[in-house]
């Protein structure tokens, strides 16, 4: 099958915001970077001239990184792009923003722990680097090598690895596309297929215990800020935030000047209230900030309320007369809204 995101160089507003984003996320980095060099050699050194020089260019990356935190904050807060072009709505929806994340190449090394109670290393144990030895959950040997997926097809499962190569490649083309979905189902889909490829890809192929050899990239929605993690659980975890995401964009272009349109956004609010409570509960540990507790709590309960905002903009469509009951209803939904 062919996975197809956006162009991510289509001139559309949107993918000019998106693409904006990723630009300032790759710059807060590489400012992180050198912020962190510039510690460590600031704690490192016992020259004051040097430290007086450190301490100079830290103040300037520090400046530089409020600015570039300000222009995303002001990046997130641009929601106009996102709404419907309908004249009628005077209420706009507030979207999330996509997590932008970097490349995985699945058939480069990734790390296999194999449990060995005995001190060396089995002499048929099939490797392409040096293994090292750590220690396991029990407390056991374990001597951790580094093999391509296709490797591990062929030793854990005796399947030859070269007829798979076709699926590991759909797979980086399915991670791939789903960087850039595009703002309907099918972009949903998109994201849900490879969703729960992750899923069947952690049950075969990924350990319970220790760490992995391929490094998972995202950066975070609110700040900018790079998390790197060797667990499927943190990008199974993105991958859950931008479908949340996604049906916030979706919930907040719907034309809600009919029942139809508002009807269509009380799903897809109702739908990104559910992944990211979903999130919250089931993934935690978060490294980053829009993943954590307290946000995916606030962004739940934003959710809700863009619900009921949009329970209210149904009743006053359809509240036509003056009878007691409706004008009673529309006030306590009204209520409820502020």
């Amino acid at each position: 099958p062919s996975f197809q995101g956006c162009d991510p160089l289509t001139l559309t507003q949107r993918s000019k915001l998106q693409h904006r984003r990723a630009r300032i996320n790759q710059q807060i980095n590489k400012e992180m970077r050198m912020r962190a060099g510039a510690e460590n050699l600031f704690r490192a050194t016992t020259n004051s001239r040097v430290k007086q020089t450190v301490a100079l260019e830290l103040s300037f990356v520090n400046s530089n990184l409020q600015l570039l935190k300000e222009e995303l904050e002001e990046l997130n807060s641009n929601m106009e792009v996102y709404q419907t072009d309908s004249e009628t709505i005077n209420v706009p929806m507030i979207p999330l923003g996509l997590k932008e994340t970097k490349e995985v190449d699945f058939t480069l090394p990734i790390q296999v722990n194999q449990l060995i109670r005995t001190r060396p290393p089995p002499a048929d144990l099939s490797v392409h680097q040096e293994p090292r030895p750590c220690t396991g959950p029990l407390g056991d040997l374990v001597w951790c090598v580094c093999v391509p997926l296709q490797d591990v097809l062929c030793e854990h499962y005796g399947e030859d690895s070269s007829g798979y190569n076709q699926e590991i490649q759909e797979l980086m083309e399915l991670r791939q596309a789903m960087r850039t979905p595009s703002r309907n189902q099918a972009g949903l889909e998109l994201l849900m297929e490879y969703y729960n490829q992750l899923y069947y890809l952690d049950q075969r192929f990924f350990p319970l215990h220790g760490s992995l050899g391929v490094h998972f990239h995202w950066y975070d929605s609110l700040t900018g800020v790079p998390s790197c993690q060797r667990t499927l659980a943190f990008e199974k975890g993105s991958v859950l935030f931008n479908i949340g995401a996604l049906h916030t964009q979706m919930g907040a272009r719907q034309d809600r000047s009919g029942a139809e349109g508002i009807d269509k956004a009380v799903d897809a609010f109702q739908r990104a209230a559910g992944a990211f409570h979903y999130l919250r509960e089931n993934f935690s540990n978060a490294p980053s900030l829009d993943m954590s507790g307290p946000s995916l709590c606030m962004l739940v309960r934003l959710m809700v309320a863009q619900v009921q905002e949009c329970v209210f903009e149904r009743l006053t469509l359809t509240t036509a007369d003056t009878r007691f009951t409706s004008q009673l209803r529309l006030a306590q939904e009204a209520a409820r809204v502020r």
